[in-house]
């Protein structure tokens, strides 16, 4: 009985180390978390952290491997219309290619979601990407369990809340 429940935990769990400056302040560098891998995508809300594989996404120059992962907060669904006014800053020009620089607003189709990091300065994501299909959602994160130094001695796994430099 306590195998299946390791197992199913080992499964279902994932123990993640936050690393870069997207998340700021409410994740910062070393934190870690930790996420359900499998959830309904008509459970998937605004404001939820979630974890995003780059999977099948435009690439960007600083980009390692096509299976990066990045921690990203919800801010568009499908159906939803997001304007460059909705967010807070605007974007910064040496990070976006020409293409996005001019793009105004964004349509969230459906099987889609929009994410962005908290520090919208250094933040890769949608507004670079596009809307992120669901299948490249890869977890859900549900607790912050250690910050910083703490984090370090009980790495588990290392996941990138920036682009990759």
């Amino acid at each position: 009985s306590i195998g299946l429940v390791f197992i199913f935990c080992r499964l279902m769990l994932i123990v993640i180390n936050v690393s870069g400056p997207s998340m700021m302040p409410c994740l910062k560098q070393g934190d870690t978390v930790l996420a359900i891998r499998f959830w309904p995508s008509k459970w998937l809300r605004r404001g939820q952290i979630v974890i995003v594989t780059s999977r099948g996404l435009p690439a960007n120059e600083a980009e390692k491997s096509p299976n990066t992962a990045y921690i990203k907060r919800i801010v568009g669904l499908p159906g939803d219309e997001l304007k460059k006014q909705d967010f807070e800053l605007e974007f910064q020009t040496d990070q976006v290619s020409t293409k996005e620089k001019s793009r105004l607003f964004w349509h969230v189709p459906p099987g889609h979601i929009f994410v962005c990091g908290d520090n919208l300065t250094v933040s890769i994501d949608s507004r670079t990407w596009g809307p992120i299909p669901w299948r490249n959602v890869s977890g859900i994160v549900v607790k912050r369990l250690k910050s910083n130094s703490e984090a370090v001695l009980h790495r588990a796994g290392t996941l990138s809340s920036d682009d990759p430099a």
